[in-house]
């Protein structure tokens, strides 16, 4: 059994802090190193919350008409493989996600948006198959192309799923920026 003068002693010991030092060896100074420190904001300032909303702002301006003109080539794709007689009209499926992505976009909706990812990253694919497919350059840039608006696209939404609601909430109330500015990456 223990001593209660034992126990009483090791509750009121405090405990001791040690600064590291690490001794350079060759002149013999000590030389302290600081980690930087990190901010952490509960609740970001006015400005953050008015650049994030003037990011995502225009972004979703962007990948709207984005979104319009895969809808007009998606219909445009229908129109012709109808008339030819192929298969290709087939891709008309896609034109709900097309449609999704513009009200994700106008709405500032993240699961609409989701859709439009979606297809996008279906279309990426497709070209990539016949970029190797027929080996022509004309397919290697609309490859390139589409992975483009897939990147700018999956920005906005990566930016439109962590933003905070209240940045959300006040883009779906109407909020307009001062100034506009487009991002091209």
């Amino acid at each position: 059994m223990s001593n209660s003068n034992d126990l009483e002693t090791s509750q009121h010991v405090q405990p001791t802090i040690i600064e590291a030092k690490q001794v350079n060896a060759l002149s013999n100074a000590s030389v302290i190193h600081t980690t930087p420190s990190i901010a952490i904001v509960d609740h970001p300032t006015p400005e953050i919350n008015n650049e994030l909303k003037m990011t995502i702002y225009s972004r979703a301006k962007v990948v709207k008409w984005l979104a319009i003109i895969d809808m007009t080539f998606l219909t445009i794709n229908l129109v012709f493989s109808l008339l030819n007689n192929n298969l290709l009209w087939i891709f008309f499926i896609f034109f709900p996600l097309c449609f999704f992505g513009y009200n994700g976009a106008k709405k500032y909706k993240t699961t609409q948006l989701m859709g439009y990812v979606g297809y996008l990253g279906v279309m990426t694919i497709y070209y990539l198959i016949l970029m190797f497919y027929y080996g022509n350059f004309w397919w290697l840039l609309i490859f390139f192309f589409e992975m483009y608006i897939l990147y700018y696209t999956s920005k906005l939404y990566n930016l439109m799923r962590l933003s905070p609601p209240s940045v959300i909430e006040s883009l779906q109330e109407g909020w307009d920026p001062s100034e506009l500015v487009y991002y091209y990456y």
